[in-house]
């Protein structure tokens, strides 16, 4: 066996009384951070927050992606104002359609999400100019410092932010509980897309140090943007006053601002570190540790473009947790796509100028993503278990101290803890490196008061490559005492007063459960099996939807306890729906209200999902088949086909022609392009559309929010070659020139197809 062991260290108790920032809302609500953590009307609070940018989305859709948002677990909701997009030209102000922010953010508001303004002025996002208008170019004046004439601008732009959104501060019983000022302040910077030829400029990093985001503090709270919580970056160098602002981090596998990938090493943010306890310019434990910018994805460059696996996304949302976070953020969580100015496009030139997809959670056009599931599991782990977790510290195994990010043998692990109970967190994902299973582990937990063990059978586990998890120890269950386990905590739901709680088996794990038996006096297993050890029941179960373990306390109360499996823990939701909360089980996007399940993003000729507790009436249409104790819901959908007519005008350009009825009895359609080359354009009617930077992945583009323009005219596409070498330039007389092409050209259309998605709803009067 590899035995794994820590003792952890006796925790001095932390002054929790002191509070940072604070807010109170009209109705009563509060928020507040004290040195640890996130205070929510009192009460620990470890948030999700996963980034939505609205001018980079058409207004008339926003609703669906925020309930998108909203479904897979989110908390808060940052977003960028990005300055150019609302004062292209200067003195002009255009807050309306996909600018709107006050209607975004009341549309957050509506359906539960708190929002985070980042307001600029320099956002960078891979922006034209990091965000900042054309205009400022010329000045006579450098921008991001206390120059009364930048500053001019900056006042004005925050009064009119601060104009739109009137009202809707936490303060005022609206949904913004906190802001940014500035991004990456002294510590990046954006190229000037107006110089003669792009990169020949960049915009300074910023200058005046501390002083000069006090002054931008100033100014929003001035313009109504007073709010609990003032965030700013806290890596790169930029300057932290802890009194001030709380530093936020992130971290990024791969790193595509570099023009040579081969540059790029083993990143160390798959690596797990004591962040409270680290040197920096500040005290780290005086404030949480906290993430606003853990990549979602990334966007390609022109010179860098990876492929970013989903599996990554989780893992360094594991590692981050393990570590100390205590706020969890991700850019982006939802993908975009760039408005087009009336002077310019939007975009930096290193990237493409309209789809700002990131390979994120949810795509540019609101598709689910294999790592949406997988956060939706972590984010509702955190919202049940959150509260327990947040006043939890980390200890690191003494050998794992010095670890370096190439070692793929060693198994990375920490613990979080407080009062003996707390998670261990495993990962066994590094970027840049071929990682391998880790078999036969045993981890030992030394709380100094006994030694837990997992898998609690002692016959070790298998971490796969690529995999991540949590397992809890000594964590009540609603009176149960859950000594150690090798099942991650998921969801609990309340049944009428009887709590069932919901866990996953990792991949590759046993799913084993240490239950101190002394508590209850009957127990009922079904899809599993029981062996005592001293005080302590080792049970196994057969996870999945027929697992259930059927607690009886010595005080008569009942637990109930379900372990599903890995894949379906990544197809897990939460939600109220017909009077009761309910976990479901779905492959197909789902979206809740009180009175309403709609399935969306269909393709195949069956919905379903699965149910629990089930539902009490049967669903006119629909059949209802037996899952386990989950009750499921099965409806046939015809599968449509779309005839689409491809007419080929040369190697690298196709014309596509639509029939009228192509949208009928449809969600939306997906234009999926696979082909081999350099970069693809969509043109409808000679305008750009879309566009993609070619890394071997399907290019795929959502057709809805173009479709009266579709069914009128042709769609272009139009890819470009790789070359192996560098064009071949012909200069002629009459200051002409002729390109001649490269050796090694690539370009070739390899499939072009349409799918059709739909969606259904499911409404409470229909049970």
């Amino acid at each position: 066996m590899n035995i794994q062991s820590i003792t952890l260290p006796k925790r001095k108790n932390i002054s929790l009384a002191k509070k940072i920032f604070s807010g109170r809302s009209r109705n009563g609500g509060t928020i507040a951070m004290n040195s640890l953590y996130l205070e929510f009307n009192g009460r620990p609070w470890l948030p999700s927050m996963g980034e939505f940018q609205y001018s980079r989305y058409p207004a008339d859709l926003w609703e669906d992606e925020i309930r998108k948002i909203k479904a897979g677990g989110v908390d808060i909701v940052p977003t960028y104002a990005f300055w150019i997009h609302h004062e292209e030209e200067e003195g002009v102000f255009d807050w309306t359609g996909r600018r709107n922010v006050r209607r975004f953010v009341e549309l957050c508001k509506k359906h539960g999400l708190w929002v985070i303004m980042r307001m600029g002025p320099f956002c960078h996002g891979e922006a034209r100019n990091g965000g900042m208008p054309d205009w400022l170019f010329g000045r006579s004046f450098e921008v991001r410092r206390n120059d009364p004439k930048y500053l001019f601008y900056v006042k004005r732009l925050y009064n009119q932010i601060g104009k739109q959104l009137k009202g809707l501060t936490f303060k005022d019983g609206g949904p913004i509980i906190g802001i940014q000022c500035e991004n990456e302040f002294m510590s990046s910077a954006a190229p000037w897309e107006t110089t003669h030829n792009t990169g020949m400029l960049y915009t300074p990093v910023g200058s005046d140090g501390i002083s000069h985001m006090k002054v931008l503090k100033k100014s929003a709270i001035s313009a109504g943007m007073d709010v609990p919580l003032h965030a700013s970056t806290g890596w790169g160098g930029s300057p932290i006053d802890i009194k001030e602002f709380l530093p936020m981090f992130g971290g990024y596998g791969y790193y595509a601002w570099l023009d040579d990938p081969s540059s790029q090493g083993p990143s160390g943010f798959f690596l797990f570190q004591d962040m409270r306890n680290r040197k920096a310019e500040y005290r780290t434990d005086s404030v949480p540790f906290a993430c606003c910018e853990i990549g979602g994805g990334m966007q390609p460059f022109y010179k860098n473009r990876p492929v970013v696996p989903p599996e990554s996304v989780e893992a360094m949302h594991v590692v981050q947790l393990g570590s100390g976070s205590n706020m969890m953020g991700y850019y982006v969580y939802h993908g975009g796509s760039n408005p087009i100015g009336n002077h310019s496009f939007f975009n930096e030139h290193r990237c493409p100028r309209i789809s700002y997809d990131f390979q994120a959670p949810l795509s540019e056009f609101g598709r689910r993503r294999p790592h949406y599931g997988m956060l939706r599991r972590q984010f509702i782990f955190l919202k049940e278990f959150g509260e327990i977790l947040a006043p939890m510290q980390t200890s690191i195994p003494g050998k794992l101290k010095s670890m370096k990010a190439e070692d793929t043998r060693t198994p990375r692990w920490s613990v979080r803890a407080k009062d003996d109970s707390g998670f261990l967190f495993l990962n066994n994902f590094q970027d840049h490196a071929e990682m391998c299973d880790l078999k036969n582990l045993v981890f030992k937990v030394n709380t100094g008061k006994e030694i837990l063990i997992f898998p609690p059978g002692g016959n070790g586990l298998t971490l796969k490559k690529g995999k991540c998890a949590i397992l809890p120890f000594n964590l009540d269950l609603g009176g149960l005492l859950l000594k150690s386990a090798t099942v991650q905590p998921l969801a609990k739901i309340d049944l009428k007063g009887t709590p069932h709680y919901f866990f996953f088996a990792p991949e590759g794990f046993p799913a084993e459960l240490a239950i101190n038996f002394a508590i209850f006096s009957g127990l009922k297993i079904y899809h599993g099996k029981r062996n005592d050890i001293g005080g302590t029941a080792i049970i196994t179960c057969h996870a999945g939807t027929d697992n259930l373990l059927d607690f009886t306390l010595k005080d008569g109360r009942r637990v109930l306890v379900t372990v599903l499996t890995d894949e379906q823990s990544r197809n897990f939701w939460k939600a109220e729906f017909a009077g009761q909360e309910r976990v479901f089980i779905s492959e197909n996007g789902l979206l809740f209200s009180k009175k309403k399940i709609e399935i969306y993003d269909v393709a195949t000729e069956e919905m379903d999902f699965s149910v629990y507790p089930p539902l009490d009436r049967k669903l006119a249409g629909w059949e209802i088949k037996r899952d386990g104790i989950f009750q499921r819901q099965v409806i046939s959908v015809p599968r449509r086909f779309v005839n689409l007519k491809i007419k080929k005008i040369s190697e690298g350009k196709v014309s596509l022609k639509f029939p009228n009825d192509a949208f009928k009895g449809s969600e939306d359609l997906y234009l999926q392009i696979n082909y081999i080359g350099d970069t693809g354009s969509a043109y409808l009617d000679g305008k750009l559309i879309h566009d993609n930077f070619w890394n071997g992945k399907t290019w795929e583009i959502g057709l809805r929010r173009f479709a009266t323009d579709l069914l009128k005219s042709e769609l272009v596409i139009i890819i470009t070659p790789l070359r192996k070498n560098s064009s071949k330039v012909e200069y002629t007389s009459m200051a002409a020139m002729k390109d001649a092409g490269g050796e090694g050209e690539r370009l070739r259309f390899l499939s072009i197809k349409v799918v059709a998605c739909q969606r259904k709803a499911v409404i409470i009067n229909q049970i």
